[in-house]
């Protein structure tokens, strides 16, 4: 293995190119843009310059990364590993960012939020993301979360004429910077017992030091309950719902999609590496966390009457399940936790997609209850049927992809032992199908006397939705494809 600057390079080709379209699109933003004050035609043509170039760098960075797909190596210092697991993780997360880009510029142009700093800021985020999915030092993982974390605050109170988005803004910032803490006091007891932050040192001092290592223990705790807080995780879990709510759609979008699947994969990295023989001392508080948010997210969602807290607490339960796979610390875990991430993104993407359609309907888009949704089904029944479609999906509804990855989680549980909490999880689900129920409900079963003004879709949007759809029945008779990409992306950990 070497470790000369020349394979350096070759490993990140993608990241660098990122880096380098991000300082020249920083500086045409500088050059070109206006005042946001100054609503012209110029200025509406630079937003929509502005996002189509984002468009560009991402679309340019996906193909380069398929073009280095194959490359393997540790490179700067064993800081950065590139291997299945990140390289499949960074594939699907810049598709993801890339879909959330085409969604954004719609309501942008609608609200009126708009500068080119956004985009600047989405392709800072998405660079963050992508070093976290590589990152194989704790050092490096502390970077790319703050890196990608600073991102996420400012675009979470981008909306400045609102006092909801403000408040978000500094909610997130603040509970932030505490979750930062708890990783940095963990990571500084680790260093000051072993000298090193490398997983792989980690994991050789664990190999052969197996006593008087209760401080290490500590320190581990504290950087996983940080991750846990990144995860929006139960007890870590009472952020989510609040930025959410307050924040912009199109960022709330963003947020449900990209961030986790960065932190998802450091996680997995970070324990399958550095405890690879004795995981079983965390497998109860992650098994802990997983059960607690499964029920929260369960049912704390039945009290809500907002769409976006609603699904806030949503996404809180489905970070349960994958806890819950996760800590069965096998191989098959691990394999069902991947294929219930991509199931879960493809979902959300459908869902926060017809939320975004649904905006521009010149009463929707001040919509923020369940109850704003009344008679969308006679209205537009395409798009209603297509948002029942990923809700069945989501609640684990068969012929649907959702039902099979909840299945091969459970499967997987009682296969390892967990009885008495898949025992409770199966009936929390039944209780979570409940809401999604009621969402339906109110679109198809419910009406008032309101019409709405009808727009066509946009075509990036409805293009989306259909590639979504498709996939989650096609992938319900023919999975092959996902458990193929699944057990590639474990069988680096394990191997």
């Amino acid at each position: 293995m070497s470790y000369s600057f020349e394979n350096n390079f070759k490993v990140f080709v993608p990241e660098f190119f990122l880096v380098s379209c991000i300082l020249l699109f920083l500086l045409y933003g500088s050059f070109f843009s206006f005042p946001v004050s100054r609503w012209s035609r110029h200025n509406r043509i630079i937003i929509y310059s502005s996002c189509f170039l984002g468009v560009f760098i991402l679309s340019f960075t996906c193909c380069l990364l398929a073009l280095n797909m194959h490359v393997r190596g540790v490179v700067f210092n064993c800081f950065f590993t590139c291997d299945s697991l990140s390289q499949n993780a960074k594939l699907i997360l810049l598709i993801c960012s890339l879909v959330c880009l085409l969604f954004s510029l719609s309501y942008s142009q609608r609200s009126k939020i708009n500068s080119f700093e956004y985009y600047l800021l989405i392709l800072l985020a998405v660079l963050g993301s992508l070093f976290l999915c590589s990152s194989s030092d704790l050092i490096s993982v502390y970077l790319a979360i703050e890196l990608q974390s600073l991102c996420l605050y400012v675009l979470a109170t981008y909306n400045r004429r609102s006092v909801y988005s403000t408040e978000s803004g500094l909610k997130y910032f603040i509970l932030g910077s505490f979750s930062s803490g708890l990783f940095l006091f963990g990571l500084s007891l680790v260093y000051a017992l072993t000298g090193t932050t490398s997983f792989d040192n980690l994991r050789l001092f664990f190999s052969l030091y197996q006593d008087n290592v209760l401080f290490l223990y500590i320190g581990y705790l504290f950087i996983s309950c940080a991750f846990l807080f990144k995860l929006s995780a139960a007890p870590f879990h009472v952020w989510s719902p609040d930025i959410y709510d307050g924040a912009p759609l199109h960022s709330t979008v963003f947020f449900a999609i990209v961030p986790n699947l960065g932190i998802f994969a450091a996680l997995m990295r970070f324990l399958f590496c550095c405890f690879a023989h004795n995981f079983f001392f965390f497998q109860f508080i992650f098994l802990f966390s997983a059960v607690v948010s499964i029920l929260l997210g369960s049912f704390l969602a039945l009290k809500q009457s907002k769409l976006k807290r609603l699904i806030a607490y949503s996404s809180i339960s489905h970070v349960g399940y994958f806890l819950f796979a996760f800590s069965t610390a096998c191989v098959e875990g691990l394999h069902s936790s991947v294929v219930y991430l991509f199931i879960y993104m493809l979902t959300s993407v459908g869902i926060w997609g017809v939320f975004l359609s649904l905006y521009s309907f010149s009463v929707m888009n001040k919509a923020r209850t369940l109850v704003d949704l009344t008679s969308m089904g006679r209205l537009h029944f395409g798009l209603s049927l297509s948002l029942a479609f990923f809700l069945f999906s989501a609640a684990g509804v068969p012929p649907l992809m959702g039902f099979y990855s909840k299945f091969y989680v459970f499967c997987n549980a009682i296969n390892c032992g967990i009885y008495v909490f898949s025992f409770v999880i199966i009936l929390s689900n039944v209780i979570s199908t409940f809401y999604y129920i009621r969402l339906i409900k109110i679109l198809f079963f419910e009406s008032d006397d309101i019409d709405f003004e009808i727009r066509p879709v946009v075509k990036e949007l409805s293009l989306t939705l259909g590639v979504c759809l498709f996939l989650l029945i096609f992938l319900f008779f023919n999975p092959n494809m996902l458990l193929l990409f699944s057990s590639e992306s474990v069988l680096c950990l394990v191997g």
